[in-house]
């Protein structure tokens, strides 16, 4: 009596397994290598992929029949017009009828992408459809019909990689030995400060980073693999890294008085945003780089100087790991720092500071992670002036340490979600107190 339920249920098994292998889209294998020059720079890019095919996926930029793509705030929609009505209703039916059940993706780049918040002037654009529908206008008479308005969902790189390795990294310039410079207050060259940072000031003194910039000078690097559409391992950072700064305060007084500051700077980094693409699929690299600056000083004359340090600090290599078994895990680098004293201004002063400059260097790579250094070069500088010598000296020491944060935007197994998706910020190197040698110029 059982006998025929069991064959009902097999065959009900197979049929279902059958429509569900009907349905799903044929998964697309990738593999290529590229190279590239950006802001004269040579990058090298290596891929193998396997994922939703080409068919289900398309790049707005590609499409000669785009007219203009609106993106809304929160990657539910999308307002696409299109240079004529044939050509919406095409994509009308495509979004509709024609991958009804199964995955379709819209992609786009700086012509038709939605802007990046690190440079609005670029783009780059990730969504699922989920429907569509004529749309709005924009006031035009008669082009209700080349507007649709597409229901979206954000993707993520793995909603569209079953598998993956995908390997990017500079390898010196284009023609030229030169590394990747992401530059802190750094002028074009990417050698010297841009401008003058006001830190504090009121009637009897006036604090102002007169020549301040940090520099990093590196090979940059990050390869992700993925399995089973979902990250399997992360490693990131930084090859044969070179901090070059300067740190000068100007230290003007009217009276005795003491200041102390600690004050957070948005400034732009001197670094281009890398985008480039996997078949139809965008990617994009950025820096972010925030500063902190923090300063007490004492001043105890009617006089000005400036004081500070110039400075360079051999990393090496600086990165970050990541896997499931592993979990974090970061190189210990074995920095070389170099200081040299910078002192100039009245006989008559006499004065003390603590001065720090603190850049977070963070590199984004879109929707997969973002990865961290601060840099934290605390200051101590001592400056007596002499009238009878006609000189001013400085007698300075530091203490710079390296700290590392990262975190994933990509989804890992759930037994490790809640411990692995952030790390840091962890301390990787610190010098210690160190004296700099002390320095005396003749005074102004």
């Amino acid at each position: 009596k059982n006998k025929p339920m069991a064959w009902t249920t097999v065959f009900l098994g197979l049929t279902l397994a059958a429509l569900a292998s009907a349905s799903a889209p044929q998964l697309q294998y990738r593999k290529g290598s590229d190279s590239f020059c950006h802001n004269g720079v040579s990058y090298d890019l290596a891929y193998e992929t396997t994922g939703v095919p080409d068919s289900n996926i398309y790049d707005l930029n590609s499409l000669g029949s785009m007219k203009s793509v609106t993106c809304d705030i929160d990657s539910s929609k999308l307002r696409l017009e299109f240079h004529s009505i044939i050509d919406a209703a095409k994509y009308f039916a495509i979004f509709n009828e024609k991958y009804v059940g199964l995955d379709t993706f819209l992609t786009g780049g700086d012509k038709f992408g939605c802007a990046l918040k690190a440079d609005p002037s670029q783009g780059i654009m990730l969504r699922r459809v989920i429907s569509c529908s004529y749309g709005a206008t924009n006031g035009t008479v008669g082009s209700e019909a080349q507007v649709l308005e597409v229901k979206t969902a954000s993707a993520k790189y793995d909603d569209i990689y079953e598998s993956a390795t995908i390997t990017l990294g500079s390898s010196g310039g284009c023609g030229a030995d030169k590394h990747v410079c992401v530059g802190v207050n750094t002028d074009a060259t990417c050698a010297a400060a841009a401008s003058p940072i006001p830190i504090y000031q009121n009637q009897f003194i006036n604090l102002a980073c007169s020549d301040c910039f940090v520099a990093l000078e590196a090979d940059v690097f990050f390869t992700v693999t993925l399995k089973d559409w979902r990250l399997n391992s992360l490693q990131a950072g930084l090859r044969n890294a070179t901090v070059n700064a300067e740190l000068q305060l100007d230290l003007k007084a009217t009276a005795s008085w003491s200041a102390g500051v600690d004050k957070q700077y948005a400034l732009v980094p001197h670094a281009d945003i890398i985008s480039f693409n996997i078949g139809p699929v965008p990617f994009a690299l950025w820096w972010e780089a925030p500063i902190e600056i923090k300063a007490d000083a004492s001043l105890s004359a009617s006089a000005e100087a400036i004081a500070g340090v110039a400075a360079n600090i051999n990393i090496g290599d600086y990165y970050v790991s990541w896997d499931p078994v592993n979990h974090w895990s970061h190189v210990t680098p074995s920095p070389v720092a170099t200081f040299t004293p910078v002192v100039s201004g009245s006989a008559s002063f006499q004065g003390s500071a603590d001065f720090s400059l603190v850049p977070t260097i963070t590199m984004h790579v879109n929707d997969i992670f973002s990865y961290g250094m601060t840099l934290d070069p605390e200051i101590n500088v001592n400056v007596q002036g002499s009238t009878a010598a006609k000189q001013i000296c400085e007698q300075a020491t530091y203490d710079v340490s390296l700290s590392s944060l990262a975190e994933l935007k990509i989804d890992i197994d759930f037994l490790h979600i809640h411990e692995d998706r952030t790390w840091g910020p962890t301390q990787i190197w610190t010098s210690g107190n160190q004296n700099i040698s002390s320095a005396c110029t003749p005074s102004a």
